[in-house]
Formats: structure tokens, sequence, C-alpha cells
């Protein structure tokens, strides 16, 4: 008899052991997900990333206008190009869909100078599409030299 006791308290153990790893493995799981904030997040963070991306390039066509622009560009010589920035307003102010076709993006943006800035007597203070009451926001920064002077394009 000694010898099926021992059996049975040996099945009894291991069963211990399999059941409380599948329920740490469940808890831990489930505490340590994603949730949906965060997925929010992260796409957003991307997104934004890469419209700094493609503004902190030359763009492509190198002078692209908005015909043939297939990827929008700020930069000359590493320098923000007034006519460029311009020409991404205008764009963004009479097709803003186009933009975030060729951003490749699902949200809203908007870019803007921590100042404003003044091409061709016209100041712009941002563009794209503020939209207000908005919770799920994320800023990125990017530092550029504008009419030689180091500004923070967001």
């Amino acid at each position: 008899m000694k010898k099926k006791g021992q059996a049975w308290g040996f099945d009894l153990m291991i069963a211990a052991v399999i059941f409380t790893a599948g329920i740490l493995f469940f808890f831990l799981y489930v505490l340590n997900s994603p949730n949906e904030q965060d997925a929010i997040f992260a796409e957003l963070l991307y997104e934004g990333n890469s419209i700094g991306d493609s503004l902190l390039s030359e763009g492509y066509p190198t002078n692209w206008n908005e015909t043939n622009v297939i990827s929008i560009g700020l930069l000359t010589d590493g320098k923000i190009d007034d006519a460029k920035f311009k020409l991404f307003n205008s764009l963004s102010e009479t097709n803003y869909q186009r933009t975030k076709q060729i951003f490749n993006v699902a949200h809203e943006y908007y870019v803007f100078f921590d100042e404003e800035i003044i091409i061709d007597s016209e100041k712009i203070n941002g563009t794209g599409k503020i939209v207000s009451g908005s919770e799920n926001l994320v800023r990125v920064t990017r530092v550029v030299v504008q009419d030689s002077k180091i500004k923070n394009l967001n």
C-alpha cells in the first residue's frame, strides 16, 4: 500500500507544479500585456517620427512641386528651404489628405516652429490640421536651421 500512496502523491505534486506554472503565466501575461492606449501611443510616435524624417530630407524629386511631389522634404543644403516650406504649407492647405497619403499616416498632423516664421512677408504659424480636444497627442521635436537661426521644428 505504501507504493500506491507514494505514486499518487508524486502525480499530485507534478499536477500542482503544472497548474501553478499555468496560473503564473496567465497572470504575468495579463498584467504585462500592452493595453490599447500603449498601442495607440506607439503608432502615433512612429507616425510622428516618420513625418519628421521625411521633412528633414530634401524630398523627392529634389526640386519637387505640388504636382510632382513623391516625398515631402524641407531641406536644401542641410537648412530649411523657405520655398519648400511654403510649398508644403500650400499643399497642406489645398490638399491635406494628399499630404497624409504622401507621409503614409492615418492620423492627423500639425507641423510648426517654436517661433512663427515669415516667408515672403507672410507669417506662418504652422501647417497641417489642428484637432482641438484631442486626447492622444504626440509631440516630436527636431532641431533645424532656418534663416541662419537654430529653431525647433515640432
